[in-house]
């Protein structure tokens, strides 16, 4: 959704939902406060630098980091990477979450939209997602 510019703080407190990042759509409004973070993170990706290929962000709620997130991939990165959203918020019970829940969204957001890949062990056919 495309936002337009407030002319009074009461306009922009009810134009912002603070519990949803700004996107590609509304990028003059990003003000980007992690600049030498994100470019630091942007070439360790493309150099093949963070040894796990996993990375965590954390931080207080509404203080960014989705948003960072949503302006970090450039055309190396996704020329390198499958980048994949997942916002707890979107797929979570948050009032009823346990570590299991955590890792098979994660797992299926991974796998979501690739085609599965015939797998023959024995004489069972298995699906598997690359």
């Amino acid at each position: 959704m495309k936002l337009k510019k407030a002319t009074t703080i009461e306009e922009a407190y009810q134009v912002f939902e603070t519990q949803k990042p700004l996107d590609q759509d509304n990028k003059e409004f990003y003000v980007d406060i992690y600049h030498k973070d994100l470019l630091n993170l942007r070439k360790d990706l493309v150099l093949n630098l963070i040894p796990d290929k996993s990375f965590f962000v954390t931080g207080q709620s509404g203080n960014g980091k989705s948003t960072a997130l949503n302006f970090l991939p450039d055309t190396a990165i996704r020329k390198k990477y499958d980048v994949k959203y997942l916002n707890g918020r979107d797929v979570f019970k948050l009032d009823d979450i346990d570590i299991i829940d955590i890792i098979l969204m994660v797992g299926y957001t991974i796998v979501k939209g690739k085609p599965a890949i015939p797998l023959l062990r024995g004489n069972h056919k298995r699906n598997i997602y690359a």
